[in-house]
């Protein structure tokens, strides 16, 4: 017995009309079920982040509470802002390549005369060999360079005057773990935007993160290796932190080593040195327009 489409042709779209309702149904309803299991974990989320606020601030965020935390925010901000206007910063002169290049050679050959002088080995192209030639800087590295310029006179100026037995390199451009860093803080005003361990969750994505954070302050790091009577060390460190510009010893490796003159015969024979591997900043605050402190000559 043969079947015969034509006279089973009402029973063929029955079933294809049937057949096509059962997928669109199955799709509509697999969609469905994406979309509240998509729902039911961003409430999931929402009802941890909330716990994690409660639990935080010892309390559900009731009108009270936003009050207090809001007092809060706008003292940290004035403390912040009046921290600002007290750290030291002078003005860093404003170069072109070519007056760059003449600055360097006219620092070099001042303190190459003044460690002459004192009798402290320092070397000869104070970290800056390139441009003591022919290479002129590009302009946009200007900036680095005379952050880089401003920390390697004023340390200098320190070793001389406290007599380091010497300073055996300069390196402007130290490991990359340290170069031109960014410190990045959480906007104060994503206050509440916590996760479920009830830190600070900047965004889910790191575009949303970036609109919520915003830089601090960026750091210009040059590394000194050098060699000073340990007496001597607490007071470099104390004459740096004392100069004109925001400067900050990120890092400090110390060796005492004992030196001996000919014969050791007598306790005057023996000297103290201390090899230092040191790592000087110089912290640039970055600052909104309206935060700006007025520049102190």
């Amino acid at each position: 017995m043969t079947f015969d489409p034509k006279k089973h042709q009402v029973f063929l779209i029955t079933a294809g009309v049937i057949l096509l309702v059962t997928i669109v149904v199955a799709v509509l309803w697999r969609g469905a079920a994406g979309t509240l299991t998509a729902a039911l974990a961003d409430l999931d989320r929402a009802q941890s982040s909330y716990d994690a606020v409660a639990a935080k601030h010892r309390g559900e965020p009731t009108e009270a509470l936003v009050k207090k935390y809001q007092q809060r925010l706008v003292d940290s901000k004035e403390r912040a802002a009046a921290m600002r206007t007290v750290v030291p910063d002078r003005v860093l002169p404003s170069y072109s390549p070519s007056s760059f290049k003449e600055t360097v050679r006219g620092l070099r050959d001042r303190l190459y005369a003044a460690s002459t002088e004192a009798s402290v080995a320092i070397p000869e192209d104070i970290g800056f060999s390139e441009y003591l030639g022919e290479k002129v800087p590009e302009k946009e590295l200007i900036p680095k360079l005379s952050s880089q310029l401003a920390i390697i006179q004023d340390v200098l100026e320190v070793l001389l005057t406290n007599h380091a037995v010497s300073v055996v390199t300069i390196d402007r451009n130290p490991d990359s773990s340290l170069a031109g860093s960014t410190e990045m803080i959480e906007d104060a005003e994503t206050f509440g935007n916590e996760g479920p361990a009830g830190g600070p969750r900047l965004g889910k994505t790191a575009d949303i993160a970036a609109g919520k954070a915003r830089a601090v302050y960026t750091t210009v790091p040059v590394k000194f290796d050098l060699r000073i009577a340990p007496d001597k060390l607490y007071c470099v460190f104390a004459a740096i932190r004392n100069r004109d510009h925001f400067y900050r010893i990120r890092r400090v490796r110390a060796i005492d080593e004992v030196m001996t003159q000919g014969e050791m015969k007598d306790p005057s024979d023996i000297t103290e040195e201390v090899a230092v591997e040191m790592v000087v900043d110089h912290v640039l605050p970055i600052l909104a327009p309206a935060e700006r402190a007025p520049a102190t000559k």
